[in-house]
């Protein structure tokens, strides 16, 4: 529901949370009027409203370390991406400094080559750099003296998932701890999305949580770790179902805590060295909570499941960025606690009286020989959400770099210009700037004044018409037309 709000501001959205046992109780809360515009979920416990809080701790300043069993058996789904790579390389580092042995079961979609060719791939020249990388860490893994164990398992599938454990259990040991990284980035709009598309991008992690908390429910775990997101919480437009799935998972560790289950969710910022993110290019300085680097993370990690029972089931491991402000809170439709206020207030101080950065650069588009206002405006707005100077009227946005977060704060920047003009929808139907300049001038140019025509008027073009017919200038069937 937030999501589909950021794509489609000019809706009124709004989702009631709250248990079935107290849905008569709850039901008038969606009747009371709406005292935060940013508000598209509103959150019904023990008889009250409530709001998601953010709130600042302080984790320890020793480095900690994980907690391993010897001979205890690891299953990291995902294992073989780039986050649970270097969390495996990290258990493995710490087995090694400590003289324990581990087991590590690392699984993927897809299936690698054998172990006992890992470095003959390795050294062929036709070897892709990503698989190539790969084994390079699988390889340093082994090298520290922890067992490696790769499989190829769909983390969805009930069956696949319930025959691994089983292996893991029969052929290497008890389950000493579980970590579910699996998961798949989305994109599009919700309106664009098809039911198979969604299911792709929320299985790996909706499903393959659910499976991994009910068929590890009897083993004793040392820790249980699903590795969310930080869109959990700053909601972006084309993120519909990617956020959906983090927001489960976070459910789910504060479900099974109540069952005294362990459980952490971990709702990770961008990583700057290796994920999703970095295969996306979307790793910003730029955002509420700052990107983190591998080892830094890996550390906070550690950190928070040494103290865990203290800590809520679900939290972001990142420094909140002092750049940003009040304002950039309540975009993102957050509710900060007062140590969250009192730092981002000193921020919008430093902010209030800041000079503009420049003086603007008028922006024309290729292919337009005289532009008018129009194609200025839009120009000057593409420019601005694209960072780029150089348009041209006919081509798509996409084409020249734009994606589902971009055309969101193009959305923005035209409804803030000339409010209420231009739906969401619009923007896809309209796709290159000659024809969004076209529909704002016909939404906004005054019409042009149609001069009256007199009896004398039509009298002289008719003349003139039969003048044409008589000379053979025109047809019979052409002069009736234009009669």
């Amino acid at each position: 529901v937030r999501v589909a709000a950021i794509e489609n501001p000019q809706l009124s959205l709004l989702c009631l949370d709250v248990a079935l046992s107290d849905i008569d109780l709850a039901l008038p809360q969606l009747l009371l009027k709406r005292t935060d515009k940013h508000e598209q979920v509103r959150i019904f416990q023990d008889g009250h409203v409530v709001r998601e809080t953010l709130e600042v701790f302080n984790l320890s300043s020793t480095p900690k370390l994980l907690d391993l069993r010897a001979e205890g058996v690891y299953l990291i789904t995902g294992g073989t991406g780039g986050l649970g790579l270097e969390l495996a390389l990290e258990m493995a580092h710490q087995a090694r400094a400590r003289s324990i042995h581990i087991k590590l079961a690392l699984t993927a979609t897809t299936e690698l080559p054998l172990q006992s060719e890992w470095e003959n791939v390795v050294s062929e020249v036709t070897t892709s750099d990503k698989l190539r990388t790969k084994l390079q860490k699988l390889l340093e893994i082994q090298a520290c003296g922890a067992e490696v164990y790769c499989y190829a398992v769909n983390s969805a599938d009930r069956i696949q998932t319930q025959n691994l454990l089983a292996s893991l259990r029969a052929q290497l040991g008890d389950i000493a701890g579980v970590v579910h990284a699996a998961g798949r980035a989305g994109d599009g709009f919700l309106i664009n999305k098809s039911p198979v598309q969604m299911y792709e991008v929320m299985a790996p992690k909706v499903q393959g949580a659910w499976l991994l908390d009910e068929l590890t429910e009897q083993d004793s775990l040392d820790f249980f770790v699903m590795y969310s997101s930080i869109a959990s919480h700053c909601h972006e437009a084309g993120q519909s179902d990617y956020t959906a799935a983090n927001r489960f998972i976070d459910a789910l560790a504060v479900q099974r805590r109540a069952r005294n289950l362990p459980a952490l969710a971990v709702c990770w910022p961008a990583w700057r060295e290796t994920g999703i993110a970095v295969e996306y290019n979307a790793v910003s300085e730029n955002e509420l909570f700052f990107p983190v680097n591998t080892k830094e993370a890996l550390q906070m990690l550690a950190a928070v499941l040494a103290d865990a029972e203290n800590l809520p089931a679900a939290i972001v491991l990142s420094q909140l960025n002092g750049e940003k402000t009040t304002a950039d809170l309540e975009q993102l439709n957050l509710v900060g606690s007062q140590a969250v206020i009192s730092k981002l207030n000193k921020s919008t101080a430093r902010k209030t009286g800041r000079p503009s950065s420049g003086a603007q650069v008028r922006v024309e588009p290729v292919g337009v020989d005289n532009p008018d206002e129009y194609d200025l405006m839009v120009s000057d707005v593409w420019s601005r959400v694209l960072g780029v100077v150089e348009l041209h009227a006919d081509e798509s946005f996409n084409n020249l770099g734009g994606n589902s977060i971009l055309v969101t704060q193009k959305y923005k920047e035209f409804d803030s210009r000339h409010p209420g003009v231009m739906d969401m929808t619009d923007l896809f139907t309209y796709t290159t700037l000659r024809e969004q300049a076209k529909f704002f001038r016909k939404a906004l140019a005054p019409e042009e004044p149609v001069a009256e025509r007199t009896d004398r008027d039509l009298d002289q073009e008719l003349e003139e018409q039969l003048a044409k017919l008589v000379a053979g200038e025109i047809s019979l069937e052409e002069a009736q037309a234009l009669v």
